[in-house]
């Protein structure tokens, strides 16, 4: 009876030691899961693309007899991680066995690494020449500064790099860096949150302006011209007389394109300076007011509907667009010039001139009255 009771004690053992195995799927340093936004910018002017990819350690798995966890990126396997003593952590790329030492939390200033990971592929022919801690910046959390040299084969050329490690979050760019180290055009990437055991830890700068979630596609603005208008008051907008008038601009004449949190705006045809304003179709304010002659980026930050309004020495009249800036829009609205469309009315009240538009009263000066 004692034996029996003894083998069912080891066999007990064994399968919790086996479920604690199967569950310890982390790092006790670094999150398990990144949301990272990659910016496709080289596709050509105006279409510059915004994609969240979503990363996570997912299960256990041994290689060369050595536990590591997976690591995905949107469900594929692309390598695995382990913890060694000290908050340093390994990687091991997908079709390799290789392990590379990718961050070392427990570094001092000076120290030297070897046998660093520093994103790229096992394509790539470059290799790390030196690696040596910068800096240690006493942020929350921590950031290190790592400079490194790497050569390509054993030609003479060099890349220099700094790279940032954010203590128990990764690289900037992602738990594993770069998919190519030096490729042209491509993707650029930077972590927006991450978590760990289901908790948000960590909110870059990227994530409190673009949030944990971002995919956006280019949308160009359709641009008119108003000849006969030459100035816009913010209210009244442009009359019936001079509606018949407006002529839409070719992308190729004249282009505005919003670009993520960016309103790009090219003169192609038109030489000389450009004035431009941005004003809020929500009160007729002008919340931007500026002047270019090449071009402009415009970086866009409080959701809403805008008129570009410009103005250019060789065009005649006014140049006029709507931007609806991460504005939900119900069905059937028109996101160009609908402001153009709607009736304004004129009426007297209390010896006093004002203007109804969208249902808003405004005086004939453009101040709203609730």
């Amino acid at each position: 009876m004692k034996k029996f009771i003894f083998t069912l004690l080891l066999v007990t053992a064994g399968v919790m030691s086996g479920v604690s195995h199967a569950n310890n799927s982390k790092l006790s340093s670094l999150c398990d899961e990144w949301n990272i936004l990659s910016v496709f910018s080289d596709l050509g002017p105006g279409e510059t693309v915004y994609q969240t990819f979503h990363y996570r350690l997912s299960v256990d798995t041994i290689i060369e007899e050595q536990r590591y966890i997976q690591l995905e990126e949107e469900g594929k396997y692309i390598g695995a991680m382990r913890e060694g003593n000290n908050a340093d952590i390994y990687y091991i790329p997908a079709g390799s066995t290789y392990e590379f030492l990718i961050y070392a939390f427990n570094a001092k200033v000076g120290d030297k690494l070897d046998n660093l990971w520093f994103g790229g592929n096992l394509d790539d022919s470059y290799y790390i020449e030196s690696a040596e801690v910068a800096d240690i910046e006493s942020s929350n959390p921590k950031r290190y500064v790592v400079k490194i040299t790497c050569k390509y084969n054993d030609t003479s050329d060099i890349i220099h790099r700094d790279l940032i490690w954010i203590e128990g979050v990764g690289l900037e760019t992602g738990p594993v860096g770069y998919d190519c180290i030096d490729c042209e055009g491509g993707a650029g990437s930077v972590i927006l949150c991450a978590n760990k055991e289901g908790e948000q830890i960590y909110t870059s700068e990227y994530g409190d302006e673009y949030g944990c979630e971002y995919n956006a596609e280019p949308v160009k603005i359709s641009l008119y011209q108003a000849s006969e208008l030459t100035v816009w008051d913010g209210i009244t907008g442009v009359e019936s007389s001079s509606r018949d008038t407006l002529q839409f601009l070719n992308e190729t004449v004249f282009s505005a394109v919003l670009e993520g949190h960016s309103l790009t705006i090219w003169p192609y045809e038109y030489e000389g300076k450009t004035d431009i304003q941005l004003f809020s179709l929500a009160d007729n304010s002008i919340v931007y007011s500026n002047q270019f002659e090449y071009g402009i980026g415009i970086h866009m930050t409080m959701p809403g509907a805008y008129m570009i309004v410009m103005k250019n020495s060789q065009v005649r009249g006014l140049i006029l667009g709507r931007v609806d800036f991460e504005v939900s829009l119900e069905e059937g609205d028109v996101t160009h010039l609908t402001i153009l469309q709607t009736p304004t009315i004129k009426f007297l009240r209390d010896s006093q001139i004002l203007i109804l538009r969208n249902n808003k009263t405004y005086t004939i000066t453009g101040q709203r009255i609730e």
